[in-house]
């Protein structure tokens, strides 16, 4: 059985959830990274170049599956490069076994 993790790292803390689904992980992942950003629900922003309108609604997130949920993490993710308090979110796998 597939197990997938978010691995958070702020301010040299570390933290990781587990998730059923891969899915989940990175639903984890973005509310994550919103709160890292101070982000609300439903609060308005938009992508550093200020191109991407980022969807902040997470009841939108929830809803979200598949390509258009992993192309809003890498746009939340890119969001968190050079940033100066060592914050970092991966999503990693690891199989239970009996």
């Amino acid at each position: 059985m597939n197990l997938w993790h978010c691995s958070m790292t702020y301010q040299g803390e570390h933290s990781v959830t587990t998730h059923l689904t891969e899915v989940g992980a990175i639903r984890s992942a973005i509310f994550d990274i919103m709160e890292f950003m101070g982000l609300e629900d439903g609060d308005p922003r938009m992508d550093r170049c200020g191109e991407i309108e980022l969807v902040t609604e997470h009841e939108v997130i929830s809803k979200m599956e598949g390509d258009e949920l992993y192309k809003l993490f890498r746009v939340f993710a890119e969001e968190t490069w050079d940033n100066d308090q060592g914050y970092t979110v991966e999503i990693c796998t690891s199989r239970l076994q009996a």
